[in-house]
């Protein structure tokens, strides 16, 4: 209607840094659109139609300053003369009409740029309508994937489904080449847990990626980066390791107030202002989807666990209780643990006396054979009587350890009343597996533990009764053919040391020419290398001379701290019964 001989729609792009065509008509039809890239900053053309929103006529663009900056385009597309008109769309200037007289130059006049203007608001109505009827198609369509998303997340009882499905949904609701979802353990930061998409993974070693992760992370704020490459916050290093990414969206999962998220879920794309508000939205909807999804699948995978484990506890509790030995209880719970828990380190250690020996593991190249119980967390055990868990050693100054590999550990007592037998010890290389649970399961296998070692030690103490009275009768049999005294005192120590699994046996009698002293006049092979000879123990001196002096047993478990106690030379026994012999009444 104007006799024009080439029309062209120019957008702006989500930059605002050039124009491109998006439709045109030409009356010679050419192929120079699809090279028609139009600046936007610092041209005054366009600068004019943002600022006045009006037709901006050019009666010889090759030689006006406002087209001095598209003096390329205007020879490309031979343009004599334009009218370029302003698409205003909600408030905004998007683009703009453009109409080139291309065979001579012409004067537009002022009807037919009325005209113009009008077209461009009727084209501009119509792609403010266009837009909203796409944004709200999109929005349906967000909703209804947003729907699928949810009910396939909530048919997910497995934490690593959860996530798969989590990254799956990333890629497809923002159509991206990349969804990674990026969990936190402890203190440490949040890293690649998995992905999703043709794209390939950003890893949690990357430089510029612990700067993604930090807003969404730690402050818990969602993150949208348009173009990396023109982000101040990254460095141009930074960029490039990021490559072949230029913009990103991540938010945050929804966890506990004050601390930081447990996770983020980060999308990216190779294309920069790929991704707007909208998107930001979301993804964080999709976000809180997946923390309740994560929340619900790790209780149902904790109650199952706690499911297991009574019925570990259970099995475990039932074979230690037909077993009548210590060293086979011992042998059933560590590698019971291991097998059907799943425990990669596991160890028992016996309280004796003030050390913790060892007594049966699984998992340890090397081993602590032997520790005091005034050391270590296991020692901190045996003296309060209570479990102990850590979950860093690395923060735990008295954590002692055999394998520098591990991040957590538990102790618990294998207690008898208020005496600890045992300590039961579980470590673990992997951060954030142990926890409280653990720790209810293995005090309570301990219980269980303690029962079925009193079990084996009253068995094995009436076996050891009976195996005593049967091998004292078979002395007092034997001993009753022999007349020699000496020969029958001498034959005593030795079958009581033999027979009975005594270290050290002595018999002493009272000196005939001085009452007040012991001398040893029968011993096993043992006793002899220790006591000097002709030594003699007075009566009410050290534990024997005790017993002699009362008349009653003397038993000492701990001899070396009892006060009674008479060393020989260097020597003193750790443990020793003194029994005294009677004639008669008299010792």
């Amino acid at each position: 209607s104007l006799g024009v001989t080439q029309s062209s729609f120019i957008l702006f792009d989500r930059t605002r840094r050039f124009g491109y065509v998006a439709a045109e008509y030409q009356a010679h039809p050419d192929d120079t659109a699809s090279r028609v890239r139009i600046p936007l900053d610092g041209n005054p053309l366009i600068a004019r139609l943002v600022e006045e929103r009006r037709p901006v006529a050019v009666a010889d663009p090759k030689n006006d300053p406002l087209t001095r900056p598209m003096r390329d385009v205007v020879d490309l597309r031979r343009i004599q003369s334009m009218l370029v008109v302003p698409l205003v769309v909600r408030g905004e200037v998007v683009g703009a009409i453009d109409l080139d007289a291309t065979d001579k130059p012409r004067v537009f006049r002022e009807d037919e740029i009325r005209l113009c203007q009008l077209l461009a608001n009727q084209a501009a109505a119509a792609m403010e309508n266009a837009s909203l009827y796409a944004d709200l198609r999109r929005r349906s369509e967000n909703l209804a994937r947003l729907n699928e998303v949810g009910r396939l997340l909530s048919g997910q009882l497995a934490t690593d489904e959860v996530m798969r499905a989590a990254v799956e949904a990333g890629v497809r609701l923002l159509e991206a080449p990349f969804c990674g979802l990026f969990m936190a353990e402890g203190s440490a930061p949040p890293r690649l847990r998995t992905w999703a998409g043709e794209g390939p993974p950003l890893s949690a070693d990357e430089a510029g990626l612990s700067r993604l992760l930090e807003q969404p992370w730690r402050e818990r704020r969602p993150l949208l980066v348009e173009d990396l490459g023109e982000d101040s916050r990254f460095l141009i290093s930074e960029v490039m390791a990021l490559s072949p990414y230029r913009s990103v969206v991540a938010v945050p999962l929804a966890g506990e107030e004050g601390l930081p998220a447990p996770g983020v879920l980060l999308v990216a794309d190779e294309t920069p202002h790929r991704f707007g508000h909208t998107d930001q939205i979301l993804l964080a909807t999709l976000a809180d989807q997946v923390a309740t999804a994560l929340r619900t699948a790790r209780l149902y995978e904790q109650t199952r666990r706690r499911a297991d484990e009574m019925a570990l506890i259970n099995e475990i509790g039932q074979a230690v209780g037909s077993l009548l030995h210590v060293e086979k209880i011992v042998s059933a719970v560590v590698h019971g643990l291991a097998e059907r828990l799943g425990y990669p380190l596991v160890s028992i250690y016996l309280v004796q006396g003030d050390f913790l020996v060892l007594q049966d593991q699984v998992g340890y190249k090397t081993v602590l054979l032997r520790l005091p119980v005034s050391e270590g967390i296991m020692g901190r055990v045996v003296r309060t009587g209570e479990a102990v868990f850590v979950p860093d050693v690395r923060q735990e100054p008295d954590y002692l350890g055999a394998a520098p590999e591990v991040v957590s550990a538990i102790a618990v007592p294998v207690r008898r009343e208020a005496e600890v037998l045992a300590v039961l010890n579980v470590e673990e290389t992997r951060p954030g597996v142990l926890g409280e649970a653990d720790v209810r399961v293995l005090t309570a296998l301990g219980a269980q533990i303690a029962v079925a070692m009193e079990n084996a030690r009253l068995y094995q103490m009436q076996q050891r009764r009976a195996t005593q009275l049967l091998t004292i009768n078979e002395i007092g049999r034997r001993a009753a053919s022999i007349l020699e005294p000496k020969e029958l005192l001498e034959f005593a120590a030795n079958a009581i040391a033999q027979e009975l699994g005594y270290f050290r046996v002595a018999i002493l009698l009272r000196d005939e020419e001085d009452p007040e002293y012991m001398e040893i006049v029968a011993a096993n092979a043992a006793f002899w290398p220790i006591i000097p000879p002709g030594y003699r123990w007075k009566l009410g001196e050290g534990l024997i001379g005790h017993a002699a002096s009362t008349g009653r047993t003397i038993l000492s478990n701990r001899a070396l701290e009892d006060p009674r106690t008479k060393r020989v030379g260097e020597w003193a026994s750790p443990s020793s019964v003194s029994v005294p012999i009677r004639i008669g009444g008299e010792v």
